[in-house]
């Protein structure tokens, strides 16, 4: 659980958009009601939960003792929190991404980590789990509860994307998928930042072009940090190297 504190909190005090990170440790059973009661756009929860609640330093806190919560969105990283996550939404909060089944401590750093760089980069949860599932086959492990559209993070010049890159001869084949949030709504346009390309695409969509030269995949991958397949693996626009391309 360390390993995964670690990374989380840098990915989110790294955020291109501020927010105000707060880390709390071996929380007791009032305190974490005071985290949940506190007003928070999302909380990131890494620990034990069992049959009984959330597992404090002196018992568990079972959610559906909570009147009302402040945490608007949330991810229960541990064991089958389906139902403590169905209580806090019962409670108030808007949306969040539970587990259905037992977890390893590996699956939970690793998705942990990935989770948190999606919803960093402004992708809304229902897509985040979307992307989840093209990198692992967890994909029965993690759901959805609420409102499936939320975000924790906007980036100002672009809408939520991921993009899938596939080498094409001595070009390249980009498919761009555009996602909804509460700036881009159903009915939204967007044009992808790439030579040649002055078309409106509806949003959420996918769009695909080919032949895209490598000068300007490149000039296209610096525009803004996004979610990348490059030929399958999953990378982040702004780490990939010119020399990998």
């Amino acid at each position: 659980m360390n390993d995964e504190l670690v990374t989380v909190h840098s990915t989110y005090q790294d955020s291109a958009v501020p927010f105000d990170v707060t880390v709390h440790h071996d929380l007791s059973k009032q305190e974490l009601r005071k985290v949940f009661a506190k007003e928070s756009g999302f909380l990131h929860y890494i620990g034990h939960i069992d049959s009984d609640g959330f597992r404090c330093s002196d018992g568990t806190l079972d959610a559906a003792d909570l009147e009302s919560v402040g945490t608007k969105t949330f991810f229960l990283n541990a064991c089958r929190s389906y139902e403590q996550g169905l209580h806090l939404i019962e409670a108030g909060s808007i949306g969040g991404i539970v587990t259905l089944v037992e977890i390893t401590n590996q699956t939970a750093v690793s998705t942990g980590n990935t989770i948190a760089q999606l919803l960093n980069s402004g992708i809304p949860l229902y897509a985040a789990l979307k992307i989840l599932q093209q990198t692992t086959d967890n994909d029965q492990q993690y759901h959805l509860l609420g409102e499936e559209g939320l975000a924790i993070s906007q980036l100002e010049a672009s809408p939520p994307l991921s993009v899938e890159i596939t080498r094409a001869g001595s070009n390249y084949e980009v498919t761009v998928i555009v996602y909804k949030n509460s700036r881009m709504k159903p009915g939204s346009v967007y044009t992808p930042y790439l030579s040649g390309v002055d078309s409106y695409y509806l949003v959420p969509g996918e769009m695909s072009f080919q032949h895209v030269s490598r000068a300007d995949l490149i000039e296209f991958l610096n525009t803004e940090g996004f979610p990348v397949f490059l030929e399958g693996e999953l990378r982040w626009s702004t780490q990939i190297k010119t020399g990998e391309l």
